[in-house]
């Protein structure tokens, strides 16, 4: 990257790009799974964002939902990472740009022999019962069922 000062024109290194990449990633891990009450401190704050999503769920699996197939929440970078540090998925990685995180929601209907793809193991294929949640973060599959 370059900016124009003065006469000249200045530049930063690769290895100065690299170095401030890698602090960005490590403060914002510490930020939110930091040894002194991060990960603590990131699950109490996402915790009313992760009520909504299960009484959202809930209210589809029992019949009483307003909302038809589709939820959508918009964020930034800056949610995106305390939602993944509070699932256990966190990377330690600044989320890169157009990040997203999707909750499916399937039903023993919908996890047959034809979606064995939602279980990583042959024995989990064996018990295929009840309601479900697949987690994905940039289309790829970040929790078991």
């Amino acid at each position: 990257p370059c900016t124009e000062l003065g006469k000249g024109q200045k530049c930063v290194s690769t290895d100065l790009a690299r170095a401030i990449l890698f602090e960005a990633d490590r403060r914002i891990c510490q930020e939110y799974l930091g040894g002194q009450g991060g990960f603590e401190s990131t699950r109490l704050a996402i915790y009313p964002f992760m009520v909504e999503l299960l009484e959202n769920m809930e209210s589809v699996e029992n019949g009483s939902s307003k909302f038809r197939k589709w939820i959508v929440y918009s964020g930034h970078d800056s949610l995106i990472a305390p939602v993944l540090a509070a699932l256990g998925t966190f990377d330690c990685k600044w989320p890169p740009y157009a990040s997203h995180i999707e909750f499916e929601l399937w039903s023993q209907s919908e996890c047959g022999s034809e979606r064995s793809d939602l279980v990583k193991d042959e024995k989990n294929k064996k018990d295929c019962s009840g309601t479900f949640v697949k987690i994905l973060y940039n289309g790829k599959v970040v929790t078991n069922l």
